[in-house]
C-alpha cells in the first residue's frame, strides 16, 4: 500500500524504536520526497525477532498547538516473528497499521490476534502550506485519491481554489482568516462547492473563457492565458487535449509555486502523472501542454487531486512526461517555441526562446536570442563557472572582448570560458536581425563580472546580490 501523511507526522514509533524526521527535515513527507521514496517506505519498521507483549505503533501529528495521537498495541501472542508498522494521517483522520508475519502456519491453520487502537487528541485546522496558504481535502473513495482545496491569505482578498467541502472547525477558521474575495475554479469538472462559498464568503468566481458557459454556477470575472487574476497569480491555460477546454494552471511567479487543477495527478505518493488517458480528448496534446508549465520557473506543485510535492516538483513533472511512449518531450521544433522578450532596457531590447525548460535539460541552458539592430545582448561580462558557446544561426554582429572586436556571421562557433578570457558582450550594428544560439551549463554557485561597471553578482545567493567591487571589506571587519 501507499498512502501519504500530507506533510505533518513528526514522530512515530513501531516497536521498540522511536522515529523523528532527519535534519532538516520537519515532517517525514519532505525526507521522503528528497530520498525519493514514499512515506510508506521511510516509515516502515522491522519489529526484532521474538518481541510480542508490549509491540505497538504509534504516530503523532503536531499542528503548531494542536495534536493527534494515533496507537496500535499488539496484546497476545506469543509466535509472532516479526512486525512492522506504518503511518499516515488522511484529512480529518490519522491510520497507524500495524502488520504481523505468524511463523510455524500449516495450510488452512488459523491465528487469532488482538489490536488495540488508541486515539487522542483534538481535531487539527487546514494544513498549512506556507504561511498564507492552506489545504483541506475529501478522500474520493472511487480513485482512492485526496480531492483537495487551496486557500490563499491576503490583506486584499483571500483567494479559493476549487473549493471541496469543509467540515465545521475548517468553516470556522476560514471565518476567521477574513472569509474569501475570490474563487477560481480551475476546470468545469472542479466547479465543487464554489456557489455554496460564494454563497457564505460573497466571493466574486472565476473561470477560464472556454471553461466560463460550462459551469452550473454563473462566472463573474472571465480570463485568458497570462492574465493576472490578482496581483501574484497568474493564470495559465493548458489548452486542447484535455478534459476541459478551458483547463487553468495557477501560477505564482514569486514564490516558484504551481498549483495544477486537472490534468497533472499527484499520484502516486511522492510522484505526479497525467490524469486517465481515457478521460483526455487527446492524450498526447494533453500531455506535450505540460511544457506550459515545465517553462515556469517552480519547485512546488500543488495539485487539485493526489498529493503535492513541495520540493522537486519540476523534476516529477519531467519524469512523468518522459516516461510516455505517446510523446518525446525530450525534442521541440524550433517552430513551435515562441520569441519572448528578454530585456526591456534602452540599448538591450532583444527576445529569446527559451529551449532548455522545454525539453527536459538538466545541466545545461540553452535559448534562441534574436538581435535587432543597434541593440546589445547584456553588458560586457564574464563568468567565473560556466562556459558557454554561442553559435549565429542568422545575420551577422560584433563580439567585443579582452582581444578586441571581432565581427561574427553566420556558421560562426564561438567558446567562451570560464575566466577573463571568456569576457564578451553580443552588439548588432548591422541593419538586421542577428539570431545566435546560446548554450551554457546551468551552476548554481556561479559569480559574474562586469568590467566596466566594476560590479559582481553573486549567482550563489538568493535574490539580487550585485556588489561594487571598491566596497569590499576586510575578512575581520564587523566580527
Amino acid at each position: 500500500p501507499g498512502f501519504t501523511n500530507h506533510g505533518y507526522v513528526t514522530a512515530v514509533a513501531s516497536a521498540r524504536e522511536q522515529r523523528f524526521p532527519v535534519w532538516p527535515f520537519g515532517a517525514f513527507l519532505a525526507e521522503a520526497q528528497a530520498r525519493e521514496m514514499s512515506e510508506y517506505q521511510l516509515l516502515r519498521h522491522d519489529a526484532r525477532a521474538g518481541v510480542s507483549e508490549g509491540l505497538k505503533g504509534s504516530v503523532r501529528l503536531l499542528d503548531g498547538d494542536d495534536e493527534y495521537r494515533l496507537s496500535s498495541y499488539y496484546l497476545s501472542d506469543p509466535s509472532l516473528r516479526r512486525a512492522y508498522s506504518a503511518h499516515t494521517n488522511k484529512p480529518r483522520y490519522l491510520t497507524s497499521h500495524l502488520y504481523l508475519t505468524l511463523g510455524d502456519l500449516k495450510p488452512m491453520q488459523r491465528r487469532s490476534v488482538t489490536i488495540h487502537h488508541v486515539l487522542s487528541g483534538h481535531p487539527t485546522a487546514m494544513k498549512i502550506i506556507s504561511d498564507d496558504l492552506f489545504c483541506w481535502s475529501v478522500f474520493q473513495q472511487l480513485r482512492q485519491l485526496d480531492f483537495n482545496g487551496h486557500l490563499w491569505v491576503r490583506a486584499e482578498g483571500n483567494v479559493l481554489v476549487d473549493p471541496v467541502p469543509m467540515i465545521e472547525s475548517d468553516l470556522a477558521q476560514l471565518d476567521s482568516l477574513g472569509g474569501a474575495a475570490v474563487i477560481v475554479v480551475t476546470n468545469r469538472d472542479h466547479e465543487r462547492e464554489a456557489a455554496a462559498f460564494r454563497e457564505r464568503t460573497g466571493a466574486r468566481i472565476v473561470a477560464h473563457e472556454s471553461d466560463a458557459p460550462l459551469l452550473e454556477c454563473a462566472v463573474d470575472d472571465k480570463v485568458a492565458d497570462g492574465d493576472e487574476i490578482v496581483p501574484g497569480l497568474i493564470a495559465v491555460h493548458m489548452g486542447a487535449g484535455g478534459k476541459s477546454p478551458g483547463e487553468i494552471a495557477l501560477h505564482w511567479p514569486d514564490r516558484g509555486v504551481v498549483l495544477a487543477g486537472d490534468l497533472v495527478v499527484g499520484a502516486p505518493v511522492g510522484r505526479l502523472s497525467l490524469l486517465m488517458d481515457d478521460k483526455l480528448e487527446d492524450p498526447p496534446a494533453a500531455a506535450l501542454a505540460c511544457r506550459k508549465l515545465l517553462a515556469l520557473d517552480f519547485d512546488t506543485m500543488l495539485v487539485g487531486d493526489g498529493h503535492s510535492i513541495v520540493v522537486g516538483a519540476r523534476e516529477q513533472l519531467l519524469r512523468c512526461l518522459e516516461a510516455r511512449a505517446d510523446i518525446y518531450i525530450n525534442r521541440v521544433n524550433v517552430a513551435d517555441v515562441e520569441w519572448t522578450p528578454r530585456r526591456d532596457r534602452d540599448g538591450y531590447h532583444c527576445d529569446s526562446r527559451e529551449i532548455d525548460a522545454l525539453i527536459g535539460a538538466r545541466r545545461l541552458g540553452y535559448r534562441l536570442i534574436r538581435l535587432p539592430p543597434g541593440q546589445s545582448t547584456c553588458p560586457f561580462h564574464l563568468h567565473h563557472k560556466t562556459e558557454e558557446l554561442f553559435v549565429v544561426t542568422e545575420g551577422e554582429c560584433t563580439l567585443r572582448t579582452d582581444r578586441g572586436e571581432w565581427s561574427v556571421r553566420v556558421g560562426d562557433y564561438i567558446a567562451l570560458p570560464p575566466g577573463p578570457t571568456g569576457v564578451h558582450k553580443f552588439s548588432n550594428e548591422s541593419s538586421a536581425d542577428c539570431v545566435l544560439l546560446a548554450v551554457g551549463e546551468q551552476l548554481d554557485d556561479e559569480v559574474c563580472e562586469y568590467p566596466d561597471s566594476d560590479k559582481v553578482n553573486v549567482l550563489t545567493l538568493p535574490g539580487d546580490h550585485i556588489f561594487r567591487r571598491p566596497d569590499a571589506v576586510g575578512y575581520w571587519d564587523g566580527e
